[in-house]
């Protein structure tokens, strides 16, 4: 029987394993021993892994187990073939994926997109150790940058290459001032992120170039201090449309437009993405297709 088939060599990995183990126990009894075979059907697997060949593998004028030339050729070949054909086993029937990811993540999407996220990911891959962390995107990609996380779920202007995109909204003024129009105050009471948001800096932008006067009064890293701070009617704030909860969208045409920001995934230079990561991304932006 020609071992070619549509010119690719095939080999029997059981008719291998036979060979291995007889050269390995060396003895053909002894190896029926382990395989839990008859000797006959030993020597038979022998002989059809021979005729297969074409080469006789072993040398039969000796009562000990010797090799022939090929028999000694084909032995480091059938080792690392049922090597390669156990490795792939295992892999494809483990089918779990392991590791660890660090993600980090804007407050705001960590309280709004996070969570359901999260709970598909570790539905789909329980063994990946997850570690979050909460912050500003800006500062964040920095530590992104220095291999701290794996990557990081924040914002971006419209139009950015910087990391991919995952969907986009528009930012609002949040609040209720009251019957005092915009231009009868002194100044706007602001709720912002801390230095180095974007909503922040988007806002601030808007009222300088329409000549408002403002004021921050309330700061804080936390979308739940933002929202109360406005809830209880002492500030303003410009959050993403689609993650104000029920808050009240400001619509004063006093107010100057915001503009639309982008959310987007940043990862470590491609070459240093991890597979928990890059399968983490992968799964994000399947869920945020439309």
């Amino acid at each position: 029987m020609n071992v070619f088939r549509s010119g690719v060599a095939t080999f029997d990995l059981q008719l291998l394993q036979t060979f291995v183990t007889v050269v390995s126990c060396e003895s053909f009894t002894a190896a029926a021993k382990e395989l839990c075979q008859t000797q006959s059907t030993i020597s038979q697997q022998v002989r059809r892994l021979e005729t297969r060949l074409g080469k006789p593998l072993f040398d039969r004028t000796t009562r000990s187990v010797v090799l022939t030339a090929e028999g000694f050729l084909l032995l480091d070949y059938a080792r690392a073939v049922l090597a390669l054909a156990q490795e792939a086993y295992e892999k494809i029937n483990s089918g779990r994926l392991t590791g660890r990811i660090k993600i980090a993540a804007s407050d705001d999407l960590a309280t709004h997109r996070l969570p359901s996220l999260l709970r598909r990911f570790r539905r789909l891959h329980p063994e990946v150790a997850i570690e979050i962390e909460v912050g500003l995107t800006e500062i964040m990609l920095g530590e992104l940058y220095a291999q701290n996380f794996d990557l990081v779920l924040g914002k971006r202007m419209l139009g950015s290459t910087h990391g991919e995109a995952f969907g986009e909204d528009h930012l609002v003024w949040v609040g209720d001032l009251g019957e005092r129009s915009v231009v009868d105050r002194r100044s706007l009471p602001l709720a912002l992120f801390p230095d180095g948001c974007l909503y922040r800096r988007a806002a601030i932008k808007a009222l300088q170039d329409s000549n408002l006067p403002w004021e921050v009064v309330c700061t804080s890293p936390s979308l739940a201090a933002i929202h109360a701070a406005v809830q209880a009617g002492i500030a303003i704030s410009p959050l993403a449309k689609g993650l104000i909860g029920d808050l009240p969208i400001m619509n004063s045409s006093e107010l100057p437009a915001l503009p639309i920001i982008e959310f987007a995934v940043f990862l470590q230079a491609k070459e240093q993405v991890s597979q928990p990561a890059a399968i983490f991304r992968d799964l994000l932006c399947a869920e945020s297709s439309p």
